[in-house]
Parts: C-alpha cells; structure tokens; sequence
C-alpha cells in the first residue's frame, strides 16, 4: 500500500511539473506574438510618419509660400493625412486605407523662413496606445 501511495504522488508531481512547463511554454509562445506584432506595427507606423515627411519635402520644393501659408504663427496647425495622395486634411483623423494607423501632422512657423513640421502616426495594439512622432524643420532654401 505504502508503494501505490509513492507512486500516485510521484504521478502527480510529474503532472504538475509538466503542467507548470507548459502553461510556460504557451505564455512565452503569446509573448513573442506580442512582440513580434509590435515590432511590425511599430515598423509600419515609422514608414508611414517618414512617408508623410517626404511628402511635406516635395510640397516644400513645389511652392514654398503656399507651404508656409498652412503653418500660421504660434501653436500652429494640426492636419491628418490618410493618403498622401489626399494631402493635408482637416478635421477628424480617419484611419490609413487598409489600417489601423491614424497619422497627424502639425505645422508651426517658428521663424520668418522656417516651418517645423511634426509628424504622429499612432495606432490602438494589445497593450493600448503607441505612436511614432518625428519632427523636422523646413526652410525656405531658394
């Protein structure tokens, strides 16, 4: 008797242990997930706040006036971007086409020949809400 005893204890300390092993497993497994898609988003919403910079360049160089007329003086103006395609647009922030990444850009005129452009893209992912935010100046170099 004291043998069968022994060995249903052994029997559930083995299920135990492989029990403990495996719930760690899966936590490690749902970790990585985690991770992995942060990581992919996080490289996402850098493209698409670079994407928006390049943008902003290229309006630059095409008419530095109509450029510098969006950012008026002070706090400066907030504008979305869901397409660079649309342009800048005001209002609420709808989402980047087949996304979930919303992207604002504010303008601010520092100076007389200057526009600091400050770019967010942010998105909702499992542990709440991340963004991106880049921030350049541009001047007027003609």
């Amino acid at each position: 008797m004291n043998k069968s005893g022994q060995s249903f204890f052994e029997l559930l300390v083995a299920v135990a242990i492989v029990s403990i092993t495996l719930i760690a497993l899966v936590s490690l497994a749902t970790k990585s997930v985690s991770n992995s898609t942060y990581s992919r988003d996080k490289t996402l919403s850098t493209r698409y706040t670079q994407e928006a910079l390049e943008w902003l360049r290229g309006e630059r160089d095409k008419d530095w006036n109509s450029f510098y007329s969006k950012a008026t003086g002070g706090s400066g103006s907030t504008y979305c971007m869901s397409d660079v395609g649309a342009g800048l647009q005001t209002g609420s922030c709808p989402m980047i086409p087949d996304t979930t990444f919303t992207r604002t850009i504010t303008l601010i005129s520092p100076g007389i020949n200057s526009v600091e452009a400050i770019v967010t893209t942010s998105w909702e992912g499992d542990t709440g809400l991340h963004d991106t935010t880049i921030s350049t100046v541009f001047t007027d170099w003609d």
